[in-house]
C-alpha cells in the first residue's frame, strides 16, 4: 500500500501560488483542502494602476493590498482555476479505485496504536518557525525519523511514513540511519502525511554505532543555520537535506496564518548550484561510512 494522498501525479494547478513548484500538487490538496473538483476555484488578484504604469502611490504603498481597496486606482481581477487531471480516464479509475481503500484502511487505522516494524531512513531536526511583524524565529521542536518503508500492524506501506520524537527521547535513543526496529505508536494524518506519535516499547533489531552526545547538537545549529528556499523544486523536496516547516504569522496582518516553506539543512540558497547529492554519491562511492 502507498499513500495516495501524497501522489504528485494526479493533478497539476497553474495557480500563481502553485508556480514555485510548476504546478504540482498532490492528490490531498486537490480532494481534502480545496476540494476544487470538478468546479475549481477562485481568487482574485490585487492591482494598482498607479503601480502598474511605474507611478507611485500617493500614499507611499509599494504593492496594493486591504489597505488599497476604497482607492479609485484599485482593482481586482479574478481569477478562475480548475485543477487539469493528467492520468488518463483508466488511470484516473484506477486511482479513485487504490484511494477508497487507502481511506478504508486508514479510517480503521487513524488513532490506533500499531505495532510497527521498519528501518530508519533519515534522522532530522522537527522545526518551526514563528513570524512576528518585526522578526521570526526558527525553533527546534524535537526530530523527525521517516521511514521509506514499514510494517504498519500487518499492512505493508511501500511509501514515506514519518515518527516525531521528543529531543528528551532523540537523546535516549539515539536513533539514526540504517536502524531496524519495532515499536507501537499512535498513527496521525498530518496535511496528508502519516505521522507516527507518542512511540513507545522501541526494541533495535538491528542497529549501527551509536550517535556521539555533541553529533545530536548539530540539529540546533541546523535550526539556526538552515536557510528558506524561494522555489520548492522537486530535487529539493527529495532531498534529505530539503525540509518543509511549518510557519505560523502572528499579529502581522496579511491574512497567511498558517503555511509550510522548504527549508535547506546545508545552508544552500540555490539549488542550481547545489553539490550536496555529488558530494554524497562520492562518498558512498569511495566506502566511506556516514558516522
Amino acid at each position: 500500500m502507498i499513500n495516495q494522498y501524497k501522489r504528485l501525479d494526479v493533478f497539476r494547478c497553474k495557480l500563481t501560488s502553485h508556480e514555485s513548484f510548476a504546478g504540482r500538487v498532490s492528490a490531498y490538496h486537490v480532494l481534502k483542502v480545496k476540494r476544487c473538483l470538478p468546479d475549481g476555484c477562485f481568487y482574485f488578484k490585487w492591482r494598482c494602476r498607479l503601480l502598474e504604469k511605474g507611478t507611485a502611490c500617493r500614499k507611499g504603498y509599494h504593492y496594493p493590498g486591504k489597505n488599497c481597496t476604497g482607492c479609485r486606482f484599485y482593482w481586482e481581477e479574478k481569477i478562475h482555476k480548475i485543477p487539469v487531471v493528467q492520468l488518463s480516464a483508466d488511470k484516473y479509475r484506477e486511482f479513485l479505485d487504490e484511494l477508497e481503500r487507502f481511506e478504508e484502511w486508514l479510517a480503521a487505522n487513524k488513532g490506533r496504536r500499531l505495532e510497527v516494524y521498519g528501518r530508519v531512513n533519515f534522522v532530522g531536526p522537527l522545526l518551526a518557525k514563528t513570524v512576528y511583524p518585526g522578526n521570526s524565529r526558527v525553533s527546534l521542536k524535537g526530530y523527525l525519523v521517516n521511514f521509506a518503508e514499514c510494517y504498519l500492524g500487518r499492512t505493508h506501506f511501500q511509501d514515506y511514513v514519518y515518527l516525531r520524537l521528543s529531543r528528551s527521547a532523540q537523546q535516549r535513543l539515539r536513533l539514526q540511519r540504517g536502524d531496524l526496529v519495532e515499536f507501537e505508536a499512535e498513527l496521525t494524518v498530518d496535511e496528508g502525511r502519516l505521522v507516527l506519535e507518542k512511540a513507545g516499547k522501541l526494541e533495535f533489531r538491528e542497529c549501527t554505532p551509536r550517535l556521539r552526545e555533541e553529533d545530536l547538537d548539530e540539529a540546533i545549529v541546523e535550526a539556526r543555520t538552515a536557510t528558506v528556499l524561494d522555489t520548492q523544486s522537486e530535487r529539493c523536496l527529495n532531498c534529505e537535506r530539503g525540509r518543509l516547516v511549518d510557519v505560523l504569522e502572528k499579529g502581522t496582518g496579511n491574512g497567511r496564518g498558517f503555511y509550510r516553506q522548504l527549508f535547506c539543512l546545508e545552508s544552500v540558497t540555490d539549488p542550481s548550484i547545489c553539490c550536496y547529492q555529488a558530494l554524497k554519491a562520492l562518498r558512498l562511492k569511495e566506502g566511506y561510512v556516514e558516522p
